[in-house]
């Protein structure tokens, strides 16, 4: 079953893996973190897998100010070792991301775009636009 979220086409190919994962994520990454993003879902889905009571609501996964932003609510578990290893999954994701270039996924770190606006980018890509 495809999941919602056009932004984050990358989302529907490993939609077999998420079960878990109610709605689908929303927001918007750029192509450099797609791996970043699934990795993170993967991670929340094995911290989740021995509930099977277990749902995750992803209410929110973007960029913001140049970092990796992931809202989301854990339901169904009461277990605070799974809610430790879904904030780690979290934390760990926004690590990667923070040294990750959004546009190609290679070594990067915060900077200013054109407007001022924070990012994190490589050499390459320092002053693009953002890609549709």
């Amino acid at each position: 079953m495809p999941l919602r979220g056009a932004a984050m086409p990358f989302v529907n190919d490993i939609a077999g893996d998420l079960a878990w994962l109610t709605p689908a994520p929303i927001g918007y990454v750029e192509a450099g973190w797609s791996d970043i993003v699934a990795d993170l879902l993967r991670d929340i889905g094995r911290a989740v897998a021995a509930y099977p009571t277990a749902s995750v609501d992803v209410l929110d996964i973007t960029e913001r100010d140049g970092a990796l932003r992931c809202d989301l609510v854990v339901h169904g578990v009461h277990d605070t070792a799974v809610d430790s290893a879904v904030e780690a999954a979290v934390e760990g994701a926004r690590r990667r991301a923070a040294s990750t270039c959004v546009r190609c996924g290679g070594p990067g770190h915060l900077r200013r775009d054109r407007a001022a606006w924070p990012t994190t980018r490589c050499d390459a890509h320092v002053g693009t636009r953002r890609s549709a």
